[in-house]
């Protein structure tokens, strides 16, 4: 497995976070996409030695994904420009979560925003298999939305699709009060994991109560991933101890 740390675009948060022994760093793709200079970004990611695997927050927040006046041409437009940027960067995976972009508008149906949702799933394809990645869509919490609250319903919006699939976060499984029994039943869609430690999602340490890893570590076994991990969490500023106790939990 490989072990990443989630991280805006701050230069020497990359350099700590690379110190400690990261494999790599996960960014947000909707601040790559506004960033202006990624030139400089390439500079320290590679002076820091470090590679930026996989993005979160796919989507910037001006451009309308769903309902009657979504903004086509301007999904169509932000793919064609940020795919090929993913892949000039290294990336691997970019995470499609986005939660608010995605609920219902008040007043329309939630069949016809699932209809959207097809939609943006398949023209991603189009671009991952273009630029050789994968695009995970990111089942969140209830809080945060009101599509896609669960890894089988992420496989589901994905049918078909070979470089399009589904993630777990362990937070959003914990504040749905599921399980991972979707993720045993088909595993060959787990194109990326996200960990925090409990509800506070909070960054791991040698403290933590190992039983709140379990059910994540046993499915992840079971189903053989040998993926990346990506720590989402509140830090406590500690990354090499972070990366300690990842490795503990998860390479056993």
């Amino acid at each position: 497995m490989k072990f990443g740390h989630c991280t805006k675009i701050d230069f020497d948060k990359i350099r700590a976070i690379a110190a400690a022994g990261f494999d790599y760093i996960e960014l947000e793709f909707a601040e790559l996409a506004q960033y202006e200079s990624v030139p400089a970004l390439k500079n320290v990611l590679r002076e820091a030695q470090i590679l930026c695997l996989s993005c979160n927050v796919f989507f910037v927040p001006t451009i309308k994904l769903v309902g009657r006046d979504r903004d086509v041409t301007g999904i169509e437009a932000y793919l064609s420009r940020m795919v090929p940027l993913a892949a000039e960067l290294g990336v691997e995976t970019l995470v499609f979560g986005n939660g608010r972009a995605r609920c219902v508008p008040e007043g329309e149906s939630p069949g016809e925003i699932y209809k959207h949702l097809r939609d943006i799933v398949e023209r991603m394809e189009t671009y991952a298999a273009r630029n050789d990645l994968k695009i995970a869509v990111e089942p969140l919490n209830h809080t945060e939305t009101d599509m896609i609250l669960s890894y089988g319903e992420a496989v589901a919006l994905t049918e078909g699709l070979t470089h399009v699939g589904a993630m777990v976060d362990s937070y959003h499984v914990l504040c749905n009060h599921q399980d991972y029994a979707d993720v045993a039943t088909n595993p060959q869609r787990l194109f990326h994991v996200h960990t925090a430690y409990s509800l506070e999602r909070l960054a791991p340490t040698p403290a933590d109560d190992p039983a709140e890893y379990v059910p994540l570590v046993q499915v992840l076994h079971q189903a053989n991933y040998n993926g990346k991990i990506s720590l989402e969490a509140r830090e406590h500023g500690d990354y090499a101890q972070s990366l300690a106790a990842m490795r503990a939990i998860f390479a056993n």
